[in-house]
């Protein structure tokens, strides 16, 4: 995986953090591989196409499960999350006599599987401008750690509701509408024979 452009990085971190050659995250057992109650086994990449080598639909859902599978191997991304409570004497909408709003601020920490498969947030900028700031008091601050889940890996029967509802994933408006009208990629019957190829 690491000649892939798209995969290449996070194949080597994985790589780093298994052999514990990574000073920044030890070693871990992801939790696809923990005990429990499974209806069906995680899928996997078995076998690593040369790049270039997959075209069209079996190049999308080769994308997919490899993503999937490699997200599972990185370390969970950070956040540090800021929580406020603006409440003012006003009647709301309903009656009510104290009208609330929550403002939340996330700040990254640690980007763990995020840096490899999310693209940048955009972030947007909200003025209070309007607001008579002599009368509004913060009594209490608290600061949260948390940390992002991750996609879960595709068990088989994942993937044939995912290839079932394929519409659901494409951008393209006219793809989309095919992909509803076909119901999706294969048919029942040929989706597990394209999953086993």
């Amino acid at each position: 995986l690491a000649k892939w452009d798209q995969f290449g990085q996070a194949a080597l971190k994985i790589a780093a953090i298994q052999t514990g050659q990574d000073d920044t995250c030890a070693s871990f057992k992801p939790s696809c591989y923990t005990p429990g109650d499974k209806i069906h086994d995680a899928l996997a990449p078995v076998v690593i196409p040369k790049p270039g080598e997959l075209q069209g639909l079996d190049l999308q859902v080769f994308e997919e499960i490899t993503s999937h599978y490699l997200q599972a191997h990185l370390p969970p991304s950070k956040y540090l999350v800021q929580e406020g409570v603006l409440k003012f004497d006003t009647h709301g909408l309903f009656g009510e006599p104290v009208s609330s709003f929550k403002i939340t601020k996330r700040s990254c920490i640690e980007t763990g599987w995020e840096h490899y498969f999310k693209g940048k947030e955009t972030v947007q900028t909200i003025s209070l401008n309007d607001l008579d700031k002599s009368n509004v008091s913060i009594p209490d601050v608290e600061l949260k750690e948390s940390t992002t889940t991750k996609p879960p890996l595709f068990t088989e029967a994942s993937l044939l509701f995912a290839m079932y509802h394929a519409a659901k994933f494409e951008p393209n408006p006219i793809l989309r509408n095919s992909l509803k009208e076909s119901k999706g990629i294969g048919t029942p019957a040929t989706r597990p024979t394209q999953i086993a190829t």
